[in-house]
């Protein structure tokens, strides 16, 4: 789809739709396993994480020194730090056991 006001709004050849869509599809694959290679550097990391917000299906979330998040099971008290180790890591989180 074309910006109205844009430059690239009247270059000719514009790129094919179903072009666009598997270029974005591609990358925010790629983004997503380059993002789960990194965060799986961090298991069998432990330290101090800071709980602040409540997660799906009774867990909380906190987060560690680097803003990593990262889940716990259970319903824990906001705004406690407490020291976990990560055991798996996804694209976008860690989880963590309490130690």
């Amino acid at each position: 789809m074309k910006r109205p006001g844009t430059p690239a709004s009247f270059f000719e050849g514009q790129i094919d739709e179903k072009i666009k869509k598997d270029r974005s599809r591609t990358l925010t694959e790629l983004h997503k396993n380059i993002a789960l290679e990194n965060n799986k550097k961090w298991i069998g990391w432990q330290g101090e994480i800071l709980l602040d917000e409540f997660g799906k299906n009774d867990s909380t979330i906190g987060r560690n020194f680097a803003y990593k998040p990262v889940i716990i099971q259970g319903r824990h008290e906001l705004g406690k730090k407490v020291r976990v180790k990560i055991t798996e890591a996804k694209p976008r989180f860690l989880v963590g056991l309490l130690l």
